[in-house]
């Protein structure tokens, strides 16, 4: 009963020393970022629409790495519809919380003025650490990875200390692995090394079963990914063109200039993670430790902490090699690794504790020791220069467009409006748009589009035609084919456009770069276009006979075009459609087409994990066949 009252004070106190470091740093900095929101936009989609995706008509993608957030979110607003900023605050403090009540379990064996004082000076170090810190109260999966990765090794460490297997670890460690995509990466050293330690002390082959249940689960679930995505590479490695194969080869063959490249990115890791802590305190405190003889052979009331020592290399080791095998961490390379801040200090902790509980020193050896340790931290805080910095994006700009939006369908009458974007988050958590994500994470389609960018301007002029363009900075440079079209301002009407610092310095010779928002003539009520002229048809009677009426008037045997503002307009109404159970119906009313595998792969995108892969093969059968035409024609 004490150690329970004694672990919430632990909760407690990192709560408050949290919560002052966080009053220290603006919001807009760190909180409620925009791809923490694109997890939870997949979540509430698979609630109100039936399938995992960003729009409300299709289709499916993983535009999401963490599985655990995804499926937290998916329990939480089916029961209590909590909003995302509701949501991201619970999860900052009660990870924060469950951190002090773990790490307290991890020195509880010890006097409770020794563990209250550890939990105190941990928590203030830990911070200081201001990577670590932003990230864990961004609203992203970094507070749950925290404290799923700390509370799995705290049950292995107990396991090996008590020579008692715990199967709750096979449930913990295939959590671990949902945490992130590809945390298996992390998880999986990790078991190995708690399976040979424990073989190795207690000789029970019983524990080969944990390893292997865990196993079992990660390769189910991912076959269920395979499935369901289509693909066993998540969208979000598309979309950032991340090649396991490409980046082992270059590591294996000793590429010189791929190693100095991404050198620095894993060096940055070791710095702004504090990982060469390790290296000058552990060499102190190996010269106190061989007076306590925890390492020598034969001594097993340490154990747990030989395991902890070798877990902290395990993971120091892996986050060091992160950037090598999958390359920069979007929005922050040190994002995905800011875990091993807890185990460094853990680990320095840990043995700090066990020599102030040794009888082999006195009072003065230990003030000495402790001096020495908090010398070290706190010349490191003063001199390592860890400043708080803006993390990722934040979410208030997106009011301005969706107002341009809202205002664009409300004077049109259009439903539903398909919107090409590149920040995905809080404009598809809201479930008003189809979205074209322009940042590539919430379509596998686009993803695999964007390295053929002739391919992609005939998907985007020929099929896709979004209503809405909003485009800024970085994501205008990307898509700087698009302005150099002469299509372009022949299809779109600009709302506003403008240069701004950012393109004048990194595209200075490039003019035609505009940051904006542009909408669609033919969606314009005063143009009056068929494809207008169809969707208020739509709105006033969604039948299989006017879909029916309006694809046979459009439909050119010889031209693959001419009948997609009718496939378009029918995407808008999907989640319409299936209500009044005429979607399988209007399905087949396409069976005819010209591009009828195209038009039926994207129609039903929401039920199809491969239907990217078709809409794929299509375009660039056509694109080829196209393009072999105008070369016969040129010559």
């Amino acid at each position: 009963m004490k150690n329970f009252f004694l672990s919430i004070l632990s909760g407690i106190i990192f709560c408050l020393i949290f919560f002052v470091s966080y009053n220290r740093i603006p919001d807009y900095y760190y909180k409620d970022r925009d791809d923490a929101v694109i997890t939870l936009s997949h979540a509430r989609n698979l609630i109100q629409f039936g399938f995992i995706g960003v729009s409300p008509s299709g289709g499916r993608t993983e535009g999401y790495s963490s599985h655990f957030n995804f499926w937290l979110y998916t329990f939480v607003y089916s029961i209590f519809h909590l909003n995302w900023k509701t949501f991201f605050s619970i999860q900052t403090w009660i990870t924060t919380f469950l951190l002090g009540v773990i790490i307290f379990r991890f020195f509880n064996k010890h006097k409770p003025k020794i563990s209250i004082l550890i939990i105190i000076i941990f928590s203030f170090f830990a911070s200081t650490f201001y990577r670590f810190l932003e990230w864990h109260g961004s609203g992203m999966e970094n507070a749950w990875m925290h404290v799923v990765f700390l509370y799995f090794v705290l049950l292995m460490s107990k396991s090996i200390n008590k020579g008692k297997l715990y199967f709750s670890l096979i449930l913990i460690g295939f959590l671990a692995t949902l945490i992130r995509t590809e945390a298996i990466y992390h998880i999986l050293p990790l078991f190995i090394l708690y399976t040979f330690f424990y073989y190795k002390i207690y000789n029970d082959k019983k524990v080969f079963l944990i390893i292997s249940g865990m196993l079992i689960l990660w390769l189910s679930y991912n076959l269920w990914r395979l499935d369901y995505f289509g693909n066993f590479i998540p969208n979000t490695g598309i979309a950032q063109k991340i090649s396991l194969f490409e980046n082992l080869k270059r590591l294996v063959s000793l590429d010189f200039d791929y190693i100095k490249e991404y050198m620095k990115y894993a060096l940055g890791i070791v710095y702004f993670h504090g990982i060469y802590l390790l290296i000058p305190v552990l060499f102190i405190l190996s010269k106190f430790s061989l007076r306590t003889k925890i390492f020598r052979k034969g001594s097993g009331d340490n154990n747990d902490l030989k395991f902890i020592l070798m877990v902290t290399l395990v993971l120091s080791t892996t986050s060091f090699m992160y950037p090598f095998i999958f390359g920069i961490a979007r929005m922050d390379f040190t994002r995905t690794t800011t875990f091993i801040v807890l185990f460094v200090l853990l680990t320095l902790f840990f043995l700090y504790s066990l020599i102030l509980e040794n009888n082999s020193f006195n009072n003065k050896g230990k003030i000495i020791f402790t001096t020495l340790l908090l010398s070290v931290l706190l010349v490191d805080f003063s001199l390592a220069g860890r400043k708080p910095k803006i993390i990722g994006w934040d979410i208030e700009w997106y009011k301005n467009i969706i107002t341009e939006v809202d205002k664009f369908a409300e004077n049109n009458f259009i439903h539903r409006v398909n919107l090409a974007n590149p920040d995905l988050g809080k404009i598809s958590y809201e479930k008003k748009y189809n979205v074209f994500d322009l940042g590539m994470l919430g379509s596998p389609l686009i993803s695999n589009l964007a390295s053929d960018k002739e391919l992609f301007k005939f998907y985007f002029y020929n099929f896709a035609l979004p209503d809405f363009i909003a485009i800024h900075e970085f994501w205008s440079g990307s898509y700087s084919f698009m302005f150099f079209d002469n299509r372009f301002y022949n299809v779109y009407q600009p709302i506003f456009e403008k240069r701004t610092k950012y393109l004048d310095e990194n595209f200075p010779d490039q003019p035609q770069i505009m940051e904006g928002y542009y909408v669609r003539k033919d969606l314009l009520k005063d143009n009056k276009s068929r494809e207008w002229m169809f969707i208020q048809e739509l709105k006033k009677k969604l039948s299989i006979e006017t879909i029916k009426l309006e694809l046979d008037k459009s439909i050119n045997k010889n031209e693959i075009t001419s009948h997609q503002y009718v496939v378009r307009s029918v995407f808008r109404f999907i989640p319409e459609l299936k209500k009044l159970n005429l979607y399988a119906d209007v399905l087949k009313l396409f069976d005819n087409s010209p591009s009828s595998i195209l038009d039926k792969a994207i129609l039903s995108s929401s039920d199809n994990g491969e239907w990217y892969k078709v809409c794929l093969k299509f375009l660039s059968t056509e694109y080829n066949k196209n393009k072999n035409i105008r070369t016969f024609f040129n010559q």
